[in-house]
Parts: C-alpha cells; structure tokens; sequence
C-alpha cells in the first residue's frame, strides 16, 4: 500500500513488477472488432503477437492508404456485399463467385478463390525463401495474409514489400468482389491478376524509394511456377 517511490531504493524489482502488470493489463482489453470476431466464432491469432505487429507495422513508412485500408479491416469496416447489403446499399450479400456463401470481409479478401489463390502462391513463394522450400508459411497462411503478422526471419525492409503486396493484394479482392465479372474468372485470370498486383506494388515501391528485391523475386516465382499454382484454386 506503499508508494513506488518510497520502496524503489529498498528493491529495484518493484519496477519491474510494475510494469508487467501494466502490461498485462493493456493485453488483456480487447478492441470492439477483436470481440465481434470472436462472437462470430472467427479466429484471431494472438493479441500480443498480432498487436506488436499491428504497431510495427504502422510505424514503418508503408503508404498512408494501405495503412487506412488494414485500419478499416481490422475495424471490420470494409465494404464488403454483406456490409453494403446490411445498409441497404446492395441487393444480396451472397458472394458472386462462391454458391450460398456470404460474402463477408473475410471470405472477400482471403477465402474467395482468387484472395486463396494469391495467398498460397505466396506462402509458397515465402517456404521457399526463407525455410528451405520446406511447408511452414502454407500452415501461417492466415497469419501472415489476413493480419499482416510480422515474424523474425523478415527483415524490416522485407516486411515493408511484403506489407504493400498483401495489402495491395487484399483491396483487389474486395473491389473485385463487388464486380460481376468475377463470376467469369478462372486460373488464368488469377495468375494473370496477381502479376499486375505484383507488377504495379513494384512500380510503387520504386517510385517511393524503396527496395523492390524480394517483390521481384515473387514475381519471378509466378512465372516460373504458373502450372503448379493452379491447383490452388
């Protein structure tokens, strides 16, 4: 019941103390979304983890929009066809491409064949850069893509390419989520969407100053593994 400053000289550890119950205090308050999730039974990787990606994340130079566009998604915010159609502002929430299923944020930008598509071709692009082509990014699908997880063996620069791409990647496939012509596309058009995603979050990172080494070399993945890709389909 004493205060900190009357003991600090008596036992330094009480700072410690201290802080990891402030710590754990702020980790275990859940933001409105991470709540909604779980009332929806969606997974949610772990506060701690995602929440010190979460802020790596916004404290790198990564472009102001796709900042804005992660903010909304975590949000939960995004105008995805059952979002519109609870405000009236479509006819269906149905999702175009996929028979009697909703189309939620979720399955707009990562459960939808081409969101799927994109996502696996990555993980195996990212098995084969960084783990010996060996499965361990294809189990961190979910992670990686959907949250924008960050993890060790990322350089910072390397985050910052991957955080552009994913970003880049997932507003395509709520856009195209809402367009009628999706009901069309088929593997080719996939790979074909994902060397444009690629193509121009290089132009983007060139033009912003950044290194563009490991966008490259994803695209050189794409063109060198196109028949083995559509398969995730």
């Amino acid at each position: 019941m004493k205060p900190i400053s009357a003991q600090i000289f008596a036992s330094n550890s009480i700072f410690s103390l201290y802080f990891k119950r402030l710590l754990k205090q702020n980790n275990s308050i859940k933001a409105p979304s991470v709540i909604t999730r779980s009332r929806d039974k969606l997974y949610f990787p772990d506060n701690e983890l995602f929440f010190s990606s979460f802020k790596k994340l916004f404290g790198l130079p990564i472009i102001l929009h796709y900042k804005c566009f992660f903010y909304e998604q975590f949000l939960r915010v995004l105008p995805s066809r059952n979002k519109l159609f609870k405000f009236k502002l479509s006819e269906s929430n149905m999702c175009l491409k996929c028979p009697d299923i909703v189309c939620t944020t979720e399955h707009a930008i990562f459960e939808c064949p081409f969101p799927k598509y994109f996502s696996h071709a990555l993980a195996l692009f990212l098995d084969a850069k960084f783990n010996q082509s060996r499965p361990q990014y294809i189990f961190l699908r979910e992670n990686f893509f959907l949250f924008n997880m960050f993890y060790d063996e990322f350089s910072i620069q390397d985050f910052i390419q991957l955080s552009h791409l994913i970003l880049i990647s997932k507003e395509r496939a709520l856009k195209s989520s809402n367009d009628i012509s999706i009901m069309r596309w088929n593997h080719v058009n996939y790979f074909s969407q994902s060397l444009l995603i690629t193509q121009f979050a290089r132009k983007l990172l060139l033009s912003a100053g950044f290194e563009i080494d490991l966008i490259t070399s994803f695209f050189e993945f794409l063109v060198a593994n196109q028949l083995m890709l559509q398969y995730f389909i």
